[in-house]
């Protein structure tokens, strides 16, 4: 287990670490970035949107689903260096109304910003106990060739697992292998090898075990990417005898402006593919992300689990924003989800007709709230939803050539 917590963290670090927007990521740093999302197990994590070069990701509040109301669960606090490079998140969890400490993760950066070390601690006896630490070699092109794991035993670091990479001519992964420290040795435990598309539209990474001194296939992975070069389908497959079989499907849903907004897992059930959960995301117009709202499938029907809403230096978020009569703004309704009111606030900068409409998740007209002639200034209106049924519901609103959609959550 800490193998796969330790990379899983590191990884979290790589990615996020710089101030970059993953639509500029070209197809070979895609790829080796899919190597973090793999030991990540995130199902987002090639498309951060969490940090830009002026705003900077403050910290992130987890919130549990309980009893029809949002309980605050957990919150991770981020710092960074004068380069944009993640240095620190401190985890808390909210216990007895007070937010107490979890997990500490730092970071390290070699002069190229390459992270070179990662810290894992966590709260005992009120002091920070160390866990675990990675270590991390590059090669010129800033490529990771090795991660070298270590634990925290009796006061000193044992060694636990050694990861190298091999890329290709251009730089895109070809092989992990893992070796586990054993009997004063290294054994070899596993390996991936990558095999990617030509036009650049996917690959498929083959997992194997070392057993009875072979390799013997595990797992294989084959991705999918739009045309923007943003993973649209994974596909799950373990090896059972001699043939590859279905496990998991992941599916990913993106705006007009390659924003994410949907992610989905199905799981294979005999002949079918069946529900399993599902992510909301909601952004901010320049592609920040705002909020992700989790949902599983009880068998009846999708249920809310929990959600997270980021905060940021740089920017507030909606309910506190202020209204800047200049520009034409349609604003994330308050509260989020409700029950059965909810308050829309939006602003013209010129007088003119104006349509406020809901629709429902097929597409249908529900109500217009809004729709006259109006003049310049700030407006804000309530949708009461009591006759409405549990779900999700757009709202739109079109002022002369101005026209914005929001979603909305209804939970009864």
């Amino acid at each position: 287990m800490k193998i796969l917590l330790s990379t899983a963290v590191l990884s979290l670090f790589q990615i996020l670490s710089k101030r970059v927007f993953a639509q500029n990521f070209t197809p070979v740093q895609i790829r080796v970035n899919h190597y973090a999302s793999e030991r990540l197990g995130s199902n987002d994590v090639v498309q951060p949107m969490l940090i830009s070069p002026d705003t900077v990701l403050d910290y992130i509040l987890n919130q549990n689903w309980t009893d029809s109301v949002w309980v605050d669960s957990r919150k991770s606090n981020y710092s960074f260096n004068d380069n944009g490079d993640i240095t620190k998140i401190l985890f808390e969890r909210w216990a007895d109304s007070v937010w107490v400490n979890l997990w500490l993760q730092s970071a390290i950066y070699d002069s190229s910003e390459n992270l070179s070390e990662f810290l894992f601690e966590t709260w005992l006896n009120e002091s920070w106990e160390k866990l675990f630490r990675v270590s991390s070699t590059h090669d010129d092109n800033s490529n990771l060739t090795e991660e070298f794991t270590e634990n925290w035993e009796l006061d000193t670091w044992v060694k636990f697992s050694l990861v190298g990479f091999k890329y290709d001519s251009i730089g895109a992964l070809q092989m992990d292998s893992t070796q586990i420290w054993r009997s004063d040795e290294w054994v070899k435990s596993g390996r991936s090898n990558y095999y990617y598309n030509e036009n650049n539209s996917g690959y498929v990474k083959t997992e194997e075990l070392w057993l009875d001194s072979v390799f013997v296939n595990n797992r294989r992975l084959t991705y999918m990417f739009n045309t923007s070069g943003f993973d649209s389908v994974k596909l799950h497959e373990r090896w059972d005898t001699d043939s590859w079989n279905n496990s998991l499907r992941e599916l990913w849903t993106y705006d007009e402006s390659d924003f994410l907004t949907l992610y989905a897992s199905e799981t294979w059930s005999t002949e079918n593919w069946g529900l399993s959960q599902r992510t909301f995301y909601t952004n901010y117009d320049n592609g920040i992300r705002q909020e992700a709202l989790f949902q599983l499938w009880n068998g009846i029907e999708f249920v809310f689990t929990s959600k997270s809403t980021y905060f940021y230096e740089g920017i507030v978020s909606v309910e506190e924003s202020e209204i800047i009569p200049h520009n034409f703004a349609m604003y994330q309704n308050y509260p989020n989800p409700f029950n059965p009111v909810t308050k829309i606030e939006y602003t013209l900068p010129h007088s003119g007709d104006v349509t406020l409409i809901i629709y429902n998740l097929l597409g249908e007209e529900v109500a217009r709230i809004v729709n006259r002639y109006q003049q310049a200034g700030e407006y804000n209106t309530i949708w009461n939803a009591s006759n409405m049924a549990s779900g999700i519901y757009f709202y739109r609103l079109q002022a002369g050539d101005f026209v914005q959609t929001r979603k909305m959550v209804l939970l009864k």
